[in-house]
């Protein structure tokens, strides 16, 4: 074998590295480095290894020496200046992350100084997504959107949020969950919506308050302004001792305005049976506890009421709506009203009771012991004074029909009825007022007064048309006539009785020519409509009245009871409580003396 000389070794490197040089690639661990690499290192378990320096200062070359060549690359092993590569600029050493101060954003936090920003320096909007979808934007203009996706906010809109609950606020101590100012003309907080949701909603389960208000100066703690078919102002309740709003103010309490053509200043809703819709109290006795009026001015005492109304037309109407003829409804009015002794409705019926009472616009059965089904009765007004429990008070119906039918149309008309004795009052001489009665009759009967005139002993008598058409007159129902002679005669008699008049003869055939005087009296005819009684007069004789009208039930409500009331709301409609969306059962619950003691007395009918 022919062997291989030292030299020649060296001649045979100098070619291989000539050769490689002249192609410009420099190949470790491959005979066949990358054609756009100048040096390819190729290993399959092992690494690139560059200097490893600490750089203290990244605005100097040092630790580095001799040279400042552009894109040297080294490791930094500082933890102050940023460990990792970085190559120098020129000026500065800069990490591989483009920065030259090191603020790149590490998955475990920056420690950055004052002048550090996370966000654009051009007029781009910054974009966070999740999903690769956007879930909030930092527009350029300064506006701040959440949940939008891809669309824009409302323009004008510092902070706009999109999602079932856009924004929730929480607060587990003494602030606020949500909190909203402002020092000019705007609005501290603005809620819209523009379907069937709130705008603004407020939930609270415990102590405190769901949505609280306070001013102190000029202007409104609440003011709400609707310009469509909702609400401006909407609170439910449904908390047996809690109010939808609870308002104290040193001037008023709750003001609502509306200008909308027939449409509503406040308008109040209750759904169980012992709630009230509006409650309104006043500590003060001479104060009034609801007061209404028109065109700005209100009429009230300085006594003191519950209810002061004034009006151009109407003061106070009141309006029942169930008046059909069953026994469901009896006892039912437009109105009632109670002189109690002692300000407490459940000592009605002892000696402290009712002194007074009177209803409006009733129905009832008037039969005095309840028996005769017949009697239910029509009144327009019922009026009674006098002990109601103690013996019979004095009482008097205006308007009544008096056992009537079905459709109100039958029975007896009364103008006035009652126990009391009919009588007007005259002055005397002295200009003292002088009580005189009225007779009384068991029937129902209209009279009449005339004179005439015996021409040879006969005169005839034609009544009135008008007292003809109103008076009924039959064998069983006749014509009274009385007369009274004016001068000398043999005496007469009268004959030829009916509706329309009578015959006056003298006696014995007598040719006298003397002046009377006449009076008449007959059962009043019924009135009669379309064929049907509307009204039954013929006949009555002493029939059976009216009794005294059954005093309305009343209860009372005081800050100082102890009522242990429950209340079944196992019906209602749950709530969705903000943020968990988990539904919220209702639960009976009884008043305490302590959740009272806000509440003043209330009366219910």
């Amino acid at each position: 074998m022919k062997s291989i000389t030292l030299l020649q070794k060296y001649v045979f490197a100098i070619i291989l590295l000539y050769a490689t040089l002249a192609s410009s690639q420099v190949g470790i661990g491959t005979t066949t480095p990358s054609g756009g690499a100048l040096l390819d290192l190729t290993s399959a378990d092992k690494g690139f290894l560059v200097p490893r320096v600490n750089i203290t200062n990244l605005s100097t070359i040092a630790p580095v020496t001799g040279g400042s060549t552009v894109g040297l690359l080294v490791w930094n092993t500082n933890t102050g200046t940023g460990v990792g590569y970085h190559y120098w600029s020129g000026s500065a050493w800069t990490p591989l992350t483009g920065s030259s101060s090191g603020n790149h954003w590490d998955l475990a936090g920056n420690a950055i100084t004052s002048s550090d920003f996370l966000g654009t320096t051009n007029g781009f909007d910054l974009n966070i997504r999740t999903n690769n979808t956007n879930r909030m934007r930092v527009q350029s203009n300064g506006q701040v959107t959440v949940g939008f996706g891809a669309a824009s906010a409302n323009t004008g809109d510092q902070f706009s949020s999109v999602g079932t609950y856009g924004v929730a606020g929480y607060s587990g101590s003494t602030g606020s969950g949500v909190y909203g100012q402002n020092i000019s003309s705007g609005n501290g907080v603005y809620g819209l919506n523009s379907s069937s949701g709130n705008g603004v909603y407020g939930y609270n389960n415990s102590t405190g308050d769901a949505i609280r208000a306070e001013h102190d100066g000029s202007g409104d703690g609440v003011n709400s302004v609707n310009y469509g078919n909702g609400t401006g102002l909407y609170a439910e309740n449904y908390y047996f001792t809690n109010y939808a709003i609870h308002a104290v103010d040193g001037i008023a309490s709750v003001y609502a305005d509306n200008s909308a053509f027939g449409y509503d200043g406040v308008v109040a809703l209750t759904d169980d049976s012992i709630s009230n819709a509006v409650w309104g109290t006043n500590d003060n006795t001479s104060g009034t506890a609801i007061l209404g009026g028109k065109n700005g001015v209100s009429v009230y005492t300085g006594v003191g009421s519950g209810v002061a109304g004034s009006g151009d037309n109407l003061g106070i109407y009141g309006y029942a709506g169930l008046g059909a003829r069953n026994n469901g409804n009896l006892g039912n009015s437009a109105g009632a009203f109670t002189l109690d002794t002692d300000s407490n409705p459940s000592t009605n019926g002892t000696n402290n009771g009712t002194r007074a009472s009177a209803s409006i616009a009733g129905f009832d059965n008037l039969s005095p012991n309840g028996s005769l089904s017949a009697a239910d009765s029509y009144f327009g007004g019922y009026f009674a004074g006098g002990n109601h429990n103690n013996g019979t008070p004095s009482y008097a119906y205006a308007g009544i029909k008096y056992n009537t039918n079905n459709n109100g149309t039958t029975g007896t008309n009364y103008k006035i009825i009652g126990n009391g004795t009919n009588s007007t009052i005259v002055k005397d001489a002295n200009n003292t007022p002088r009580i005189l009665f009225s007779p009384e009759a068991p029937e129902i009967l209209f009279e009449d007064y005339g004179v005439g005139n015996l021409v040879n002993g006969k005169a005839e008598i034609v009544l009135d048309p008008i007292l003809t058409h109103a008076i009924y007159v039959d064998k069983n129902h006749p014509l009274k006539v009385f007369i009274q002679l004016e001068g000398d005669c043999n005496g007469v008699y009268v004959t030829s009785k009916s509706a329309t008049g009578f015959t006056v003869i003298e006696l014995q055939n007598g040719q006298s020519n003397v002046p009377f005087s006449w009076h008449i009296v007959a059962n009043r005819a019924d009135d009669i409509e379309n064929g049907e009684i509307t009204s039954k007069h013929v006949g009555l004789r002493f029939p059976v009245g009216p009794g005294p009208l059954k005093e309305v039930k009343a209860t009372s409500r005081r800050k100082d009871d102890n009522l242990n009331k429950a209340v079944d709301v196992s019906s209602r409609k749950k709530r969705i409580k903000p943020g968990n969306k988990e539904n919220i059962e209702e639960q009976q619950t009884e008043k305490s003396a302590e959740e009272l003691e806000k509440i003043t007395k209330k009366v219910t009918l």
